[in-house]
This record gives C-alpha cells, sequence and structure tokens, in this order.
C-alpha cells in the first residue's frame, strides 16, 4: 500500500486533526486492501489502535487507552521481530516505526499524538494535502 495513497493520507489528515473515529474507520479500509499478512497490514492495524486510543483517552477512558497504546506498541515490535520492513514507498516503509514505538513507551496518554511526524516522507510530515 503506497503511503502517499488518498486513502491513507486522508486518515492521516484525521487522525492529526484530532478526528480519530473517522480515521480509524478509512484506515480499516486501507487495510482490508492491504495483502494478507504483510507489513502493510501491521502497521495499519497499529495505526487504527492507535487512533482508537486517540478516541478512548476522549471519552476518559485512560485504561482502555493504555491497553490499545501497548497493543500498537507490540504490532509495531511484531514489524521489527519478523523484518517486515515493506516496499520503501509502502506505509510500512516509510513509518519510523522505532521512532513511534519509543513515543508511545514515553507516553502518559494525556493527549493523542501526531502521527505524520513518523513518517520519512515530507508529504506525510506536512500532513499535505
Amino acid at each position: 500500500m503506497p503511503a502517499d495513497g488518498a486513502g491513507f493520507r486522508y486518515g492521516l489528515a484525521l487522525h492529526d486533526a484530532g478526528f480519530f473515529w473517522e480515521a480509524h474507520e478509512i484506515w480499516e479500509a486501507v487495510w482490508k486492501a492491504a495483502p494478507m499478512n504483510g507489513p502493510d497490514r501491521l502497521a495499519l492495524r497499529a495505526l487504527i489502535q492507535i487512533a482508537n486510543s486517540g478516541l478512548k483517552q476522549r471519552q476518559a477512558r485512560p485504561r482502555a487507552a493504555a491497553r490499545l497504546i501497548d497493543e500498537a506498541a507490540g504490532l509495531l515490535g511484531e514489524l521489527a521481530t519478523r523484518e517486515l520492513a515493506g516496499a520503501p514507498e509502502s506505509v510500512a516503509g516509510q513509518l519510523q516505526r522505532e521512532s513511534l514505538r519509543a513515543a508511545l513507551g514515553d507516553r502518559h496518554l494525556t493527549s493523542p499524538m501526531r502521527l505524520a511526524q513518523f513518517f520519512s516522507c515530507e508529504k506525510m510530515k506536512e500532513n499535505a494535502w
């Protein structure tokens, strides 16, 4: 799945604007289209769980948010363990997974994070449309 695809970028823009449910819904459609058992599916599952965590934070459900962050960190770790980097232009290939995983580990879950900063492509960092 290309990281510069419209669906993925739209989900990223929604997430970083605080529309977590909507981002989750868009990314779920992208996830379903990704090749089975591939690195993009794992990366997208992690991002979907981070979006779900943002929603749980907004709903004042910190334990649920923490559980989802832990699950996302585990999925990012699985990407590294299985050495699934993905094609350079793919979601998994553009995701700076170790930086994101470290940031998830450092979080006190007081506020959701912007995810665009964890992508190599400048378009992602700018969250440009």
